[in-house]
Formats: C-alpha cells, sequence, structure tokens
C-alpha cells in the first residue's frame, strides 16, 4: 500500500519537471527516454551517486572484473560523478550510464533493457521502488560500503517498519562500521544480513606521485622547492574565512608557506577569489596555470585532481568540518602520509575520525585558534610531523580490506 502511494506522490513531483528536464541529455536518460546501446547479459550492475562512491567504487569494480567472468554496468547520478566514472572506469566496464528516475515506468524500462543478473549499490542513494522491483524480480540487491549518519538514522526512526521493508530488499547490508551496523539493528534489521566488512576507501590505490611529478605539480603553481605546502581541501562557506585569517597569521612567522584550497562546490571558485584578494592576497586559479606570477593561495577550480594533490602537500585540512556539515574523506590525505586536520564536526565520518586520533595519525582542531596553533606546530617541529606522517601510513595499512571481504561475500550469494 505504502509502495502504490510513494509512486502516485514520486509521479505527480517527477511529472511536474518533465517539461524543463526533457530537453536535457542526462535527464532524457534518466527518463528512460533514452536507453543504453547494450545489454548486461545477466551481468553485474553498480551504481554509485557522485564522485566521492564513485572513488569508493574503483576498486570495487576492478576486483569484480578480474574475478567474475560477466559484464559490468556502471550508473551515476550527478553529471560530476559521470565525468569521475569515465575518467577512471570507461575501459572497465561494458555499460556506463546515468542511473534512471525512481518512477516505475524509468526503472522497469532501464531494467528490462540492461537485464542485469544484480544490483550492487554504493554508499548511498537509496530508491524504494527500484529495490522493490528488483526484489520482486529476483534480482539480487547487495549494499556495499553502507553508512547510517545520524542524520539519516533519526529520520530513519520515526518510520522503522516502513525502512525495514525496504532494506530487507537487500541481500545483505555491508556497512562500513559497527557503528553503523548497530544502527540498522536497532531499526529492527536481521542480524544475519548486517554485516560490518570495512570502509572501501582505504582500498583506493592512488598512484603516488614520482619526485619528478612532484616537482612539475609546483613548477605548474610557481611553487619553490623550499615552500612549505598547506593544502585545504573539500571546503564549505564559512570555512575559507577561517583558513585564510589563519594562513596571513602563519605567514608573518612563515613567509614561504603557500596555501591551495579545493572548495568542495568548483562553483564558489571566484568568490573565495574575491575573499583572498580583499585580504591582500595574490590569489590564482588552477584552471588558469601555469600563473603569470606566483600565487600566495591556489584555487583549485577543476574537478578530479584533489586527492593526488595531496601528494604534494606537507599539511591538509578536510573541509565541512569547522562548520556542521559533517566533514569530508579524511583517507585520501592520510594515503600519502599527510598529517591530517579536521575540524570537530565530522559526524558522518566518526568512525573514521575517532580510530585517526586514536592511532595518532590525525589531528582535531576544535575552532580557529586550534586550527592555527596545529598548523603553526606542524610547521615549526618537523620530528613531529615526520611522526604523524608514519602513524598515517601505519594506519592505513592496518585498515585495508573491505573490498576483498564484500567481493567475497557477493561471489558466495552469486556463484560467479
Amino acid at each position: 500500500m505504502w509502495l502504490r502511494l510513494y509512486n502516485l506522490c514520486w509521479g505527480i513531483v517527477t511529472a511536474s519537471l518533465l517539461p524543463v528536464t526533457l530537453n536535457k541529455h542526462r535527464f532524457r536518460k534518466r527518463w528512460g527516454l533514452e536507453l543504453p546501446q547494450r545489454s548486461l547479459r545477466k551481468g553485474i550492475w553498480i551504481h554509485a551517486l557522485s564522485v566521492g562512491e564513485v572513488l569508493s567504487a574503483i576498486p570495487l569494480v576492478e576486483s569484480i572484473s578480474s574475478l567474475c567472468d560477466r559484464d559490468i554496468g556502471f550508473t551515476v547520478t550527478t553529471q560530476k560523478g559521470m565525468e569521475i566514472a569515465e575518467a577512471n572506469l570507461k575501459d572497465k566496464v561494458e555499460l556506463l550510464d546515468f542511473f534512471p528516475f525512481d518512477f516505475f515506468w524509468s526503472v522497469k524500462r532501464f531494467v528490462h533493457h540492461i537485464d542485469p543478473l544484480c544490483f550492487i549499490l554504493v554508499e548511498t542513494d537509496i530508491w524504494p521502488f527500484l529495490l522493490n522491483f528488483l526484489h520482486l524480480k529476483g534480482i539480487k540487491c547487495f549494499w556495499v560500503n553502507g553508512r547510517i549518519s545520524p542524520a539519516t538514522y533519526r529520520r530513519y526512526s520515526r518510520f522503522p517498519w516502513l525502512i525495514r521493508s525496504i532494506f530487507n530488499c537487500f541481500e545483505i547490508c555491508m556497512v562500513q562500521s559497527e557503528e553503523d551496523r548497530k544502527r540498522l539493528l536497532r531499526l529492527g534489521m536481521d542480524g544475519n544480513k548486517v554485516i560490518n566488512t570495512g570502509n572501501m576507501k582505504f582500498d583506493r590505490d592512488i598512484a603516488p606521485l614520482t619526485e619528478q611529478e612532484k616537482r612539475e605539480w609546483r613548477r605548474l603553481f610557481r611553487i619553490g622547492d623550499k615552500d612549505i605546502i598547506w593544502i585545504a581541501g573539500s571546503t564549505h562557506p564559512g570555512e575559507e574565512e577561517i583558513i585564510l585569517d589563519v594562513f596571513n597569521r602563519i605567514r608573518k612567522k612563515v613567509p614561504n608557506l603557500v596555501l591551495i584550497i579545493a572548495p568542495r562546490n568548483i562553483e564558489r571558485a571566484y568568490e573565495i577569489y574575491q575573499m583572498g584578494r580583499d585580504m591582500g592576497f595574490n590569489m590564482v586559479f588552477r584552471s588558469k596555470s601555469p600563473p603569470a606570477e606566483r600565487g600566495d593561495v591556489v584555487i583549485i577550480d577543476t574537478i578530479g585532481e584533489l586527492a593526488r594533490l595531496y601528494a604534494i602537500a606537507d599539511i591538509a585540512f578536510v573541509g565541512g568540518s569547522l562548520v556542521p556539515f559533517g566533514g569530508h574523506n579524511l583517507i585520501e590525505p592520510a594515503s600519502f602520509g599527510c598529517p591530517v586536520i579536521s575540524g570537530p564536526h565530522v559526524f558522518n565520518f566518526k568512525d573514521i575520525s575517532r580510530a585517526l586520533m586514536d592511532a595518532h595519525a590525525g589531528i582535531m582542531a576544535k575552532d580557529k585558534e586550534e586550527l592555527y596553533s596545529s598548523v603553526l606546530r606542524l610547521i615549526e617541529e618537523p620530528r613531529w610531523r615526520e611522526q604523524v606522517m608514519e602513524s598515517c601510513r601505519l594506519f592505513l595499512y592496518k585498515n585495508k580490506g573491505a573490498t576483498e571481504r564484500v567481493v567475497s561475500l557477493i561471489r558466495s550469494r552469486l556463484q560467479c
């Protein structure tokens, strides 16, 4: 009954969007008006919402393709996600397309056309009709690298019977942490269907930069060999003002410090540029490199480069954490042995943050003053910085293996 009501309400919402979306290629695909050119022929369908989820899925795709003799289809929801998927997965999958709207006509056309053996959802983007439709058709569904944030758990807790009926469509729910598992169990899920497999983000092999590549990046931004690089990644409104102020204060003591800011939303690049100019900094854009002159602050206004840029950083700050957004991927800078600083608002990555702190591989700055003192100490005490870097490498090594566990569980259910 609830699914019929959902389809009715969602149908009204999507119908209202139809006139303004039909002229866009991505939305025509999501409506099911333009179908993929080929079928999977009982292959494996993997879905990732956007950039972060796509990056998490890369080791999964690589592992499945090497172990299972089946075609792989990969879908995304956002345009940015598609750009990252095309750059990293185009040669590793047989089908790459946009995810259908959770509307009965779109879902039925898409699923009947691609004919998958199973559906693997990476992290998030849970849609009731799709899951129910796949379940009724006997197509096995798996949730991998799943996470339930505190805010999501509070929402789910209002309708536990509804959430159980949706999540019971999954053959197995493979979650990132024990806390995620406990939240699902408190919602009434069967403990045999919820397994803590760890976080697949640890398994992403980001190719290390050679010394020559590091020199090339520095040359590109006109950064000297003796300059110290502080990268502030995935920043949000309200954080750049704090970061630029801290940078300004530290530069009075450490004039060879260079700041690289990579905003979460690159459309905000010019806003940050103006902010820095007003404070007297020479600001340059990554997209216009090499700059005519050396910049005090480099703004990354391109997609997909931040992860590798951490390789040239001496210090990293991960945004979305000085403001109550919930934080972002702390593993990327740690994977290069880069000391990681975050703010106190890391509730979306609570387990990883706590584990980093316990391993002495991460630093939490509760406010502007603690951010200032943490960055300054990492610069002035190179021995301590080296200890944190070594702790990062050890932390990453100890937490690998989630993808292997996930693939093993999926294969045991599919016998592939």
